[in-house]
């Protein structure tokens, strides 16, 4: 089937305001979870949080639901239908129970393969959860196929400080890794009930309809899907196979210093594609006929990633000691030099992620898959001898060789459908950065600054790097920012031109 036209004129504005309460109620849930872990962080060791890591790491690679691919399947169907819906949620069901079978076998074989217990105790709860929270992904795919963002954004705004809740119990009276497992459960329970909720709400003609299981509706989904599923089980693997490879080669405890690093580090990711990428995903299948609205849009994704992930980045660079003494601890430093090394790879991830979505968007699921599993087998090839002689950072080194190797051929697939103009888009961003390291390294080096108070440094180095970057572009380069910011301005104010 062809992808679903666009809605018209309004389209732009209907997904700028309503993504921008979708992305605000992330960035509130990435800001509240981090503030949150700093208290958790207090009470749980470092070892634990490996544990945590590594039976996530396995429900990842047995979260069948998720390698279904089938919200992106679903913007392929015309209209919607009993028998659409009632397959849909089939399917999802059938998924979540897979996946709790396949843990149920792996729970007594992992604590013989040399793995801590506690691995196979977290990935039962955390199968458990998925199969729960996957009876919710079906009415949030439904809502945002409508364009829906606000309502789906807002339920994960409520749920997710709520579930912290009996994890903040737990991690006081010394429950270890249980407290992660028990917030990732609540989580999903919270999520799923709440999007049934809002789908009553906001499309309540879905309840009038007569729900049954197509077999024909169901294939064209796996078919579809599968392929995305895929790529979504490569992605899998490279967000996912270094904790493996800490965990299994260097150790719990080591894991639990990359695990936190990782997390610091890929904040631009995070913040910048992670909040949007659903978003994107479902604006690119509206204009997959419509070659100038989609390079249009595009390019302002392109500059979103640049104007914003970029100096975001650069200030965790710079100031990764101190981050990590503030936030995290002493104890915790080891953890420095793996943030100052991932956050350079989550300049790139942002791209390959955005990548994937188009390809997945104009209908072609299999070339995404394929180069996310080459992307992922550069990470198996390179990071196990890497971290086998150099320990967690030669884990490093290969996910930075993986995320550039993917980042090469993404670029070569994606220009046949949209034209990237780097020129344009991110060159600016670029020099600007390179002109505002060496500049802040050096206040911070050369000056008094070096010696001030650690929490004094953590406001001062990223400030400094936020203004000289801006001021670098506004100086040289001063329409590339206003003029897109104002662009995004007039759509939130509803002006279409």
């Amino acid at each position: 089937m062809k992808p679903i036209p666009s809605d018209g004129p309004s389209l732009a504005v209907k997904v700028a305001r309503g993504g921008l309460i979708f992305v605000g109620a992330s960035y509130f849930n990435i800001f509240f979870g981090f503030l949150s872990n700093l208290f958790l962080i207090r009470f749980i060791r470092p070892d634990e949080y490996g544990v945590f890591a590594l039976g996530l790491f396995f429900f990842s690679i047995m979260n069948i639901q998720a390698r279904l691919g089938i919200d992106q399947a679903l913007t392929r169907q015309g209209e919607i239908t009993g028998e659409l819906v009632g397959t849909r949620l089939s399917l999802d069901l059938a998924a979540g129970l897979l996946g709790l079978a396949l843990a149920l076998c792996a729970w007594p074989i992992l604590p013989r393969l040399g793995y801590p217990v506690g691995v196979a105790h977290v990935l039962l709860a955390l199968a458990a959860a998925g199969l729960v929270g996957s009876l919710g992904t079906g009415p949030a795919a439904l809502l945002d196929r409508d364009l829906q963002f606000s309502r789906t954004g807002l339920i994960r705004l409520a749920a997710f400080p709520l579930s912290y809740l009996p994890a903040f119990y737990l991690a006081y009276h010394g429950w270890g890794y249980w407290t992660l497992a028990v917030q990732f459960a609540c989580n999903m329970v919270l999520v799923s009930a709440g999007m049934w909720w809002s789908l009553l709400k906001g499309m309540p003609g879905i309840f009038r309809f007569k729900w049954s299981f197509d077999k024909r509706i169901a294939v064209g989904l796996i078919r579809f899907g599968g392929l995305v599923g895929l790529a979504g089980l490569a992605r899998s693997l490279l967000g996912h196979f270094d904790d493996f490879l800490v965990g299994t080669f260097v150790g719990a405890a080591a894991l639990g210093f990359y695990d936190r690093a990782y997390r610091i580090a890929f904040w631009p990711n995070i913040l910048v594609a992670g909040a949007s990428n659903r978003i994107f995903f479902f604006t690119f299948a509206r204009l997959a006929e419509k070659r100038e609205e989609l390079d249009a849009f595009a390019g302002l994704v392109l500059w979103i990633t640049s104007a914003f992930g970029l100096p975001l980045a650069l200030g965790i660079f710079l100031a990764a000691p101190e981050l990590v003494e503030v936030l995290y601890g002493e104890t915790w430093l080891p953890s420095v030099v793996f943030v100052r090394f991932l956050v350079v790879v989550s300049l790139v991830s942002p791209l390959t992620d955005i990548g994937g979505e188009l390809l997945n968007a104009l209908g072609e699921p299999r070339k995404s898959a394929r180069i996310f599993w080459l992307q992922a087998g550069v990470l198996m090839l390179c990071g196990t001898p890497l971290t086998l002689l150099l320990g967690s950072a030669g884990t490093c080194i290969g996910v930075g060789t993986a995320f550039a190797f993917g980042l090469f051929l993404l670029f070569l697939a994606v220009r046949r459908y949209v034209s990237p103009r780097f020129r344009e888009t991110v060159f600016p961003a670029f020099w600007a950065a390179l002109a505002t390291v060496p500049v802040v390294h050096g206040v911070s080096v050369l000056t008094p600054v070096a010696h001030w108070d650690a929490a004094l440094r953590l406001f001062l180095k990223p400030a400094m790097t936020g203004l000289f970057f801006y001021g670098t572009i506004l100086l040289f380069r001063p329409k590339w920012l206003t003029k897109r910011a104002a662009r995004l301005v007039q759509l939130l104010r509803g002006v279409e031109k």
